[in-house]
């Protein structure tokens, strides 16, 4: 899942550099599919569609921008893979 997502959030990015306006044509392409697909995108992209829709706000570009970044960044943090921390007893007993 990182790595799907860290693609699409490098996809928003580039298109956010390049031509903002596909970013808002995703979003207003979103918003006219039948409501089921719409909350199962929702569902399954739930960080992506969220920075759609601030980026379709007409809140000011600064805080767009540092809301759609925040949120990205948390979506990639979350799905880093992690160490499992081991207990002090597990280390004992497998000595």
């Amino acid at each position: 899942l990182l790595l799907v997502f860290a693609g699409l959030w490098v996809a928003v990015g580039v298109s956010l550099v390049r031509e903002p306006a596909r970013i808002e044509g995703a979003w207003h392409r979103l918003r006219t599919v039948p409501l089921v697909i719409q909350a199962v995108a929702w569902l399954l992209f739930l960080p992506l569609t969220a920075g759609l829709w601030i980026w379709g706000t007409d809140w000011a570009p600064l805080v767009r921008v540092l809301l759609v970044v925040g949120i990205a960044g948390w979506n990639l943090l979350v799905f880093l893979p992690r160490r499992e921390p081991v207990s002090p007893a597990v280390a004992v007993a497998t000595e």
